[in-house]
């Protein structure tokens, strides 16, 4: 089922089942989001936001798909468009994610205080979440990532150690790999950050240029070693 492939997020092994879905059901919002998201991860950004638009135009009232275009705006560097359809998101959406791509895109456009009060109602609802959902594997390397840009976490190893031993049993330890880097960079550690970027590059689930355009790694972009990792462009 290429959404079942598309929900665990390998892209590779889903081209041949989501095109077989496009095939016969083009006008089905959920496999317009399937194909872009596979598109997304991918990091074929123009081919994600046509298939996204696809779908809000089949399912104008759903958010979550919204939440996803901004998203890929995001990811485009399109702040205006991310801005305006994350808003919209997070209104009828509880997702952290979304909360915390807000954040993000109000930090690109300069609004600071916008920023701090998108993060502030993604730690809730991360916080909620693991209520309803205990040991969530992204949700709780997500709540200490949101944790760490709000200056209430000082030095994550602690952390680290705690969630490593509790999924140290997780198959596919791609996230906590992301996230690791994510920390390490937000906190200047950029050998180990580009250490476990190259860990998830690795694992091919996260195409080079989706981790190279997510500004989660904003703090890596000048450094050489990534931007051959990410395949970007050296600085001038």
């Amino acid at each position: 089922d290429a959404m079942e492939e598309q929900d665990d997020e390998i892209y590779g092994d889903a081209d041949k089942s989501i095109a077989t879905a496009l095939d016969l059901s083009p006008k089905q919002a959920r496999v317009q989001v399937a194909a872009g998201l596979n598109s997304f991860y991918k990091g074929d950004f123009a081919a994600a936001d046509l298939q996204l638009q696809n779908a809000i135009a089949l399912r104008p009232k759903s958010y979550r798909q919204k939440g996803t275009a901004g998203t890929i705006a995001l990811f485009q560097r399109r702040v205006p468009d991310a801005v305006s359809l994350l808003k919209d998101a997070c209104v009828k959406v509880k997702d952290w994610r979304f909360c915390l791509r807000l954040a993000q895109a109000y930090r690109l456009s300069g609004k600071s205080s916008q920023a701090d009060k998108a993060l502030n109602d993604a730690l809730a609802e991360a916080t909620e979440e693991l209520g309803a959902h205990p040991g969530d594997l992204e949700t709780e390397y997500g709540r200490l990532y949101i944790r760490c840009l709000q200056g209430d976490v000082k030095d994550p190893d602690v952390d680290f150690k705690r969630l490593a031993l509790n999924t140290q049993k997780t198959l596919d330890p791609t996230i906590r790999y992301y996230y690791t880097a994510a920390i390490d960079a937000h906190f200047g550690q950029i050998d180990r950050a580009i250490e476990y970027v190259d860990k998830v590059i690795k694992m091919n689930v996260y195409a080079p240029a989706y981790i190279g355009a997510d500004p989660m790694f904003e703090k890596l972009k000048n450094d050489s070693r990534f931007q051959k990792l990410a395949g970007i462009a050296p600085s001038s």
